[in-house]
């Protein structure tokens, strides 16, 4: 879906540039032009938009370099947000912030991957989560799915998640007016407000992990590459599977944030390990279509994937294809998601690093 918006960008810049080169102007004149016409600040720097190798870039560079990539989009979002512009420049700031958000998310991801050295290396403290604070995340979907049967009226997906796992890090859940600053941060609506957005900035303070992601498989026995829309059939890889994996034996709980079609949805997964032979997951999102807003799932299949029901229980696998190929069959042709998905873990005690000590001083 993304690489499909920066396609329409760009054709839509090229033919802005078009328009002047039949005016006689040269695409050096024309580019030159539309920059001028740009406000200086929102004129993004070069440096922040290259691909740079960023595992040479230290840690604190790095810190610096996100904080001027998301102030600089924070700054389009305003500008964009008035109806008044120069329409040439409102298409030139919408690639600009689009190829911002790219970077911030890789600048996450980097720091994440730096980071799971330093989790992985201490108790599963650090990863895992108390039953207590699982459970005030639990009630706080409970009562969501709740309130939409009764009012028909419930936050968006990735609002849902925000707001339920904020429970696991503050009594209040408001991200507002969180006590911790590293959760007002770490979880605030990021410009674009994209999941991928969203979990950079977890990374970013430490509280989550490295993205880890699973595709789908065409008809034609190829793995669904991003930017691609070939109907999915099947996963490469089993998800609970994948999930155990990074639980890695970590007794309590662990939480997830899973992505489904590159950000069409987003859900909750959390892993009940206390008895390590026998792990549950329950999934919760913002629809009532899982229970009363915590699902219990298993691994196997059970056949009927599409309704829940207190009779049997759903495998996740088969659930979360089912989901994918319905996502992929509502939308236009020319518009569907990518059927791809991404699994990010929550840290309990996010690592303390520089922005830590900044955001708690």
């Amino acid at each position: 879906m993304l690489n499909s918006f920066r396609f329409l960008v760009k054709t839509l810049l090229f033919l802005a540039i078009g328009v002047g080169l039949s005016y006689g102007q040269t695409p050096q004149k024309a580019e030159v032009k539309l920059l001028s016409a740009v406000p200086d600040r929102l004129k993004v720097e070069p440096t922040l938009l290259t691909t740079a190798d960023l595992t040479r870039i230290s840690d604190d560079a790095l810190f610096s370099r996100y904080r001027k990539t998301v102030v600089m989009e924070g700054r389009i979002n305003n500008y964009m947000d008035q109806p008044a512009g120069d329409k040439a420049v409102r298409r030139y700031l919408v690639n600009q912030k689009h190829e911002l958000s790219k970077q911030a998310i890789r600048i996450g991801e980097e720091l994440a991957k730096r980071n799971a050295q330093k989790v992985n290396a201490k108790w599963s403290h650090n990863r895992a989560f108390w039953a207590h604070e699982v459970q005030r995340m639990k009630q706080f979907f409970l009562a969501n799915v709740e309130t939409r049967t009764k009012t028909g009226k419930n936050l968006t997906c990735v609002n849902t998640f925000r707001r339920g796992v904020s429970f696991l890090y503050d009594r209040s859940g408001d991200v507002r007016k969180s006590k911790n600053s590293l959760v007002q941060y770490g979880l605030s609506v990021p410009p674009d407000n994209s999941i991928e957005s969203l979990m950079a900035r977890a990374q970013v303070c430490g509280m989550a992990s490295p993205v880890r992601v699973v595709q789908c498989i065409s008809p034609w026995g190829r793995k669904i590459d991003e930017g691609n829309w070939d109907k999915p059939v099947k996963l490469n890889e089993n998800v609970w599977d994948v999930l155990m994996g990074m639980v890695n034996e970590d007794p309590r709980f662990s939480v997830f944030c899973l992505s489904l079609a590159d950000g069409y949805h987003v859900a909750t997964l959390t892993v009940d390990n206390r008895d390590r032979s026998n792990p549950k997951l329950y999934w919760a999102d913002q629809t009532n279509n899982h229970n009363d807003g915590w699902e219990e799932y298993q691994r196997k299949d059970s056949g009927r994937p599409t309704k829940y029901s207190k009779n049997y229980v759903r495998g996740l696998n088969e659930y979360i294809l089912y989901a994918i190929q319905e996502f992929w069959k509502r939308d236009d042709p020319r518009n569907r998601p990518t059927p791809i998905i991404r699994i990010w873990r929550l840290y309990n005690n996010p690592s303390r690093n520089n922005l830590y000590t900044e955001l708690k001083g």
